[in-house]
């Protein structure tokens, strides 16, 4: 996925189950234990930094919602 977004294609990431499965804690993580976007986050920094030229710029965007007792919660965007 992450190869497929930084070569320009749209990705998305999905959780369901039910409440207390680990879906924050493997989105997210907690302590020193690093979930799926902080892992991602800094490896498409670390291309972007390692590829960005003059004649080559990203446009890195990114929101996160959790939908949660049939209410809609945004983070970011």
């Amino acid at each position: 996925m992450l190869n497929n977004a930084l070569a320009g294609f749209n990705c998305t990431m999905f959780a369901y189950g039910q409440t207390g499965a680990g879906k924050s804690y493997s989105f997210v993580g907690y302590g020193v234990n690093k979930g799926i976007l902080p892992i991602v986050s800094t490896e498409i920094f670390s291309k972007v930094r390692a590829e960005q030229s003059d004649n080559h710029v990203f446009q890195i965007g990114c929101s996160y919602m959790e939908i949660y007792g049939c209410g809609l919660r945004g983070r970011g965007g």
